[in-house]
Parts: structure tokens; C-alpha cells; sequence
């Protein structure tokens, strides 16, 4: 079979040869001299599912005809091989030509910090379904400026990640699902991955997630199923790409504790669940904690309006597609068959104009959810009742910001009065109209007094500092007002 193989490939000069599945104990003597007079040039080289142990693969590559001295794809995939397979640099398999290699299912137990050392081309690396446990620190390290692809899933009792993990620049995709992982073993070293676009953390003990995710601003894959997270970083926000695709963020089972915001929103998809992150991040005083220092995972507490702090003006933004770099420019040609939506990396964002983006359509959305609940119930007295208690509690908000900010102005209502003569549900009904018009009123006038401190900070009549410190203190009330954004 194999040797059939062979001569087709020499027949046809293709440049892959797969001899997988073969239960080959020793690599076929046709493959250790020339294939053809002429030399052909084998660029993919298959030997997965076999039964190659490293003493053989250690003693029968160095080998190899001249054929595969451009090697570029190599897969020893479920091998016995074990921890003692060497990748001698001077085989006549130039290593440094592999730009991807698959060693999945291969018994491996460690990672030492010599494995991949001649390995200086390496883009795709497949360690999936091994026995790794601790790997050494440097062990990624010949390949940190060229590997983009990790697959380490299903190392089930993988305690740690090593440092130079961190120091693989342009690392894209890492695969970390079924590892047994723990939240000490996730650590905000993270953040220094900021290329990553897909990350697959599902499966495993992570209690919480550290702040630095915010900093990995071009994620738009993330797979955190089946952990046990409570809550999820203020500043994962920031990473907007996540809403841009059907499988950009999934949580499902997450225990997400008292947040019951994320328990309702993780089966509406991503597009839902990055709405509500990003209105939290927007309506947040203050910078956004990126990394663990402080151990703020938690949504910050707005702060009375009594005491207004900054507003952070300058949350980290998204790179945009021209500042890549060049490296990435051909992202979607490289990418994995299963990956089959183009992936559009996240462009530059400016948060204040966003947030008052948000805040016109979280008024308009609100007053039309009340007038159409008025709407629906102005036979039931009770509760129009409670719906009026909500609406007075909101103006009550917003009347004591006027107060303090001194933005309030006067207007008439133009909805019907109620008279004595009206019947309760009729009065209660016409009420509740008479709020919901003030509360459109108070939204205009708001939108106008940010509008209003925007055009006085362009034209330098308002400092930076005194701006943030007004938005901040507007921001702090509307967010009692809309508790949902906090």
C-alpha cells in the first residue's frame, strides 16, 4: 500500500504524502533515499496513526532523502512517542523550513525548554490530547516571533502555562479547552497576547477572569462554557469584535451568580451579551482597571453624586485594521477550514460619543417600553399604579441631577389632564402619559446639556478636566436611573 503510494506520488510529482493509519513501526526504506532521479520537492508529509515510537523517529529522520529538505507540514499525530523524541538539527529535515506540526495524541508528558529549538518557522503548533502537565518556561521560546496557532486542548491535568506562552507576539488563536485549568493558572500575563482573536478557554475551573482580557482588544472568538464564573471583568468591554460573529462569546454554564443580566442574555447570542458588556463599560465612572493589581473584578459601585469622579476619557481603543501588523494581513487565507466567516478585526472607537449614543437609545427605548405598557394595561389599576411608582422614581432622579447640575427647564404638556369626573383607570392612565411626557422632555434637555459641554470643550471654553468631571457627575445619576448599564 504504501510503496503504491510512493509511486503514484512520484507519477503525479504531487507534493504531499500521506502514509497514515498504517500501523508503521519504522518509516518505509522507499522514503529514506530519493524518490525520483530528478528529486522531488515534498512539502507536506503525513505519518499520523501509526505506530512510530522516538527511538525510531530519532534514528530513521536523520535518513531522509533530500526530498523533504523543504518540509513545510508535518503531522506524527497519534504516535507512541513519548517524551524522549528529539528534533535533531541535523537531520536532513531542515527544521527550520516546518511551519506547522502536529503532535496531538503523542503521549507526550512535558514540554522541556530544548524541544522545539530548531523549529525557528514555526506558525501552526498541535499539542492536543497529551499528558502535559507542567511545561518548562522556555519552552515556546525558538518559535515567539513566528508562532500564530496553539493548540494545547485537552491536556487535562495542565497545571501552568509557561512564560514564554506570553512572549509569542503573534499568537492568534490558543486553544486551552478540557485542560483542567484554574484560575491561578490564567493569570493577567494574558494581556500581553494583544493579537489574540480566538481564545477557547471552555471546560474548565476558572472562577473569574482576570481584568488584562481587556487588553487582548482584537478577540472575536472566546469560548468560556462550562467554568464556574460568577461575573465577568468590567473591562471585557472593550473587546468589541466579540459581538461581531455567531459564535464570538459563549458562556453557557456559568453559574454567573447574582448577575442575572448575563444569565438571561447567554443563550440570546453574542450580538446580545456584547450589547450589554459594552453599555457597561460605557457607563462606567472612571478607568477601567487592566490587570489584577487592585483585584477589581467585580462592577464598580457608582459613586453618589455628591462625590463625581473622573471620567475616563481615554479607554483603551481597538487598533484598526491599517496599524495590523503586516504580519496579519493575509488573516483570513490562513485560516482553519472549520473557520468559515471572515473575520473583521475591531476598528478604532470613541468611547463618549458611543455612550451618548447608547444613553439617546436607552431613553428612547424606555420611554416607549412604559407608554406601551400604559398602553396595554389602562384597564388594570393596579398596575398602572406600578407603573407610575417606576416613572416618579426615574423624574425624582433626574429632577434632583437638574437641581444640582442646573440644566432643568421649563415646559407645558400637551397630554390630556385629568379630570374628577374620569374614572380611576382613566385618570391613573392619563397620569402616567403626563410622566412618561416629562420624561421625554428631561431626556431632550440632558441630550442638549451634553451636547451643549461637547461644542463649549471644542471651542476651549471648557476645560478637559472640568468636561469629565461633568459627565462623570450626569453619568453617575442616569446610571441609577438605568440601573442595567452599571
Amino acid at each position: 500500500m504504501v510503496k503504491s503510494q510512493i509511486k503514484d506520488l512520484i507519477k503525479h510529482k504531487h507534493s504531499k504524502l500521506d502514509i497514515s493509519g498504517h500501523k508503521l513501526t519504522s518509516i518505509p526504506k522507499e522514503i529514506k533515499k530519493s524518490l525520483d532521479k530528478k528529486t522531488l520537492s515534498i512539502l507536506e508529509l503525513d505519518l499520523s496513526f501509526n505506530l512510530l515510537k522516538s527511538s525510531v523517529l530519532n534514528e530513521e529522520l536523520n535518513q531522509m532523502s533530500n526530498d523533504f529538505s523543504g518540509l513545510t507540514v508535518l503531522s506524527l499525530a497519534a504516535n507512541p512517542i513519548g517524551d524522549s523524541f528529539k528534533f535533531i538539527s541535523s537531520s536532513i529535515i531542515q527544521w527550520k523550513t516546518v511551519a506547522e506540526l502536529n503532535l496531538s495524541g503523542c503521549k507526550l508528558t512535558t514540554l522541556e525548554n530544548n524541544t522545539f529549538t530548531p523549529l525557528v518557522s514555526l506558525r501552526k503548533l498541535t499539542l492536543a490530547n497529551n499528558y502535559i502537565k507542567s511545561p518548562q518556561d522556555l519552552c515556546f521560546s525558538p518559535c515567539k516571533s513566528t508562532l500564530e496557532e496553539l493548540y494545547l486542548n485537552g491536556n487535562t491535568n495542565l497545571t501552568s502555562l509557561p512564560s514564554s506562552l506570553y512572549e509569542c507576539k503573534f499568537l492568534e488563536i490558543l486553544d486551552l479547552m478540557g485542560c483542567g485549568l484554574e484560575t491561578s493558572a490564567f493569570t493577567e500575563k494574558i494581556g500581553l497576547i494583544t493579537g489574540l482573536l480566538e481564545m477557547n478557554l471552555g471546560n474548565n475551573k476558572l472562577t473569574r477572569l482576570t481584568n488584562a482580557i481587556g487588553k487582548c482588544k482584537r478577540l472575536c472568538v472566546l469560548n468560556l462554557q462550562d467554568n464556574f464564573l460568577n461575573d465577568l471583568p468590567i473591562s471585557i468591554g472593550i473587546c468589541i469584535g466579540l459581538g461581531q460573529t455567531s459564535n464570538g462569546i459563549n458562556l453557557y454554564g456559568n453559574p454567573w451568580g447574582k448577575n442575572t443580566e448575563l444569565a438571561s442574555r447567554q443563550s440570546k447570542g453574542p450580538l446580545e451579551i456584547m450589547d450589554y458588556l459594552e453599555k457597561r463599560l460605557n457607563f462606567t465612572n472612571g478607568p477601567v482597571k487592566l490587570d489584577d493589581n487592585d483585584q477589581v473584578d467585580e462592577p464598580k459601585k457608582h459613586l453618589s453624586p455628591q462625590a463625581p469622579v473622573y471620567y475616563h476619557e481615554n479607554k483603551p481603543n481597538s487598533p484598526s485594521v491599517e496599524n495590523r501588523p503586516p504580519h496579519y494581513n493575509n488573516l483570513n487565507q490562513h485560516r482553519p477550514p472549520e473557520y468559515q466567516e471572515p473575520i473583521n478585526i475591531p476598528g478604532p472607537r470613541n468611547d463618549n460619543p458611543n455612550s451618548i449614543d447608547l444613553l439617546k437609545s436607552e431613553f428612547k427605548s424606555t420611554i416607549q417600553t412604559y407608554y406601551e405598557q400604559t398602553t396595554h394595561n389602562q384597564n388594570n389599576i393596579t398596575k398602572l399604579i406600578e407603573i407610575g411608582n417606576v416613572l416618579t422614581n426615574m423624574q425624582e432622579k433626574l429632577d434632583t441631577m437638574f437641581h444640582q447640575v442646573g440644566i432643568y427647564k421649563d415646559f407645558s404638556y400637551n397630554s390630556p389632564i385629568p379630570t374628577p369626573k374620569d374614572a380611576k383607570n382613566i385618570q391613573l392612565f392619563k397620569i402616567n402619559c403626563l410622566k412618561l411626557e416629562k420624561l421625554a422632555f428631561s431626556s431632550k434637555h440632558t441630550l442638549d446639556y451634553i451636547d451643549s459641554l461637547t461644542t463649549h470643550l471644542k471651542q476651549r471654553r471648557l476645560s478637559s478636566v472640568e468636561f469629565d468631571l461633568k459627565i462623570a457627575h450626569i453619568f453617575s445619576f442616569l446610571s441609577l436611573v438605568f440601573p442595567k448599564l452599571c
